[in-house]
């Protein structure tokens, strides 16, 4: 609805004027000046003062009422980790199968199809990134829940090669008795390492260092270590 316009002689009179058409009072009226109006001059007619009556609306005076907030239903860690997944595929525009193992803590999830690509530029960021997410999900439902994530035959060729390199740190620690750290690596990876130095005895690991210089050090273990 347009505002409606009202004239008089000067503003005072139009403003006079709509209040006695609108049934208002003169002195609550909200009103915008649109043009003063002009006395009369000589050979010059005086020309009327304009103002626009600003009306409020409906929605102004009386707001709608909110929606209800939907109840949160309640999911499982996995329901909620492949509701995420499935998001991905679809984002990605590309195949994305789950292949899921149960595990004693939770499960180890192997991602497989044409929309893993992304996920393995920059040595596996990506993968990282995503593993950190699904997590963080899952701890909503339950916070005791480990989730386990791989990405197609490439990252588990590189595990295995991780995991061969940190047997042979582990057993060369055994042998000479000497510390030894092993490249800065994210926490996927350090998982690796710690789960690979385990299978060898008399030695053992630990995380030392912070943010991206965070690596695994390898060393005996104190009732083993030469004198």
């Amino acid at each position: 609805m347009r505002d409606p316009v009202f004239t008089g002689t000067d503003e005072a009179a139009a403003v006079a004027e709509a209040a006695r058409t609108l049934g208002l009072p003169a002195e609550g009226l909200r009103y915008a000046l649109l043009d003063p109006g002009t006395p009369a001059g000589r050979g010059v007619p005086a020309t009327p003062a304009r103002i626009a009556v600003i009306v409020p609306t409906r929605a102004a005076s009386a707001p709608a009422p909110l929606a209800p907030v939907p109840a949160r239903v309640a999911v499982s860690p996995g329901e909620a980790v492949r509701g995420v997944l499935a998001a991905l595929g679809r984002a990605a525009g590309a195949a994305l199968d789950v292949d899921a193992e149960a595990t004693s803590r939770g499960e180890r999830l192997s991602l497989k199809g044409e929309a893993t690509r992304v996920l393995l530029h920059d040595n596996g960021e990506a993968l990282e990134a995503l593993a950190l997410l699904l997590q963080r999900v899952a701890a909503n439902a339950d916070p005791e829940y480990r989730l386990e994530l791989r990405c197609e035959a490439v990252r588990l060729r590189r595990d295995e090669h991780l995991r061969e390199e940190a047997l042979a740190v582990a057993r060369a620690v055994a042998q000479d008795g000497r510390p030894r750290p092993m490249p800065a690596l994210n926490a996927y990876d350090r998982r690796i390492v710690h789960m690979a130095v385990a299978e060898v005895p008399g030695v053992a690991s630990q995380s030392q260092g912070e943010g991206r210089e965070r690596r695994v050090v390898i060393a005996p273990r104190p009732d083993t270590a030469h004198a």
